[in-house]
């Protein structure tokens, strides 16, 4: 099972929730720029970085 598989089990009826997890997990690990993780999830570099802000919060 994936990370992504994981977080959509946990965040089943929250699919931005979710989006946002996942957006976020790729921001913080991996060494992709915000346009080419924007790509991937069909939105801009300025949604990847306000997806983050949303979900740093419940992160610590």
């Amino acid at each position: 099972m994936s990370i992504f598989d994981e977080v959509e089990s946990v965040f089943r009826k929250e699919k931005a929730l979710a989006r946002n997890v996942k957006v976020y997990l790729c921001q913080r690990n991996t060494g992709e720029k915000l346009k080419d993780i924007g790509i991937h999830f069909g939105i801009e570099a300025s949604g990847i970085s306000q997806a983050c802000r949303r979900v740093a919060p419940l992160c610590f």
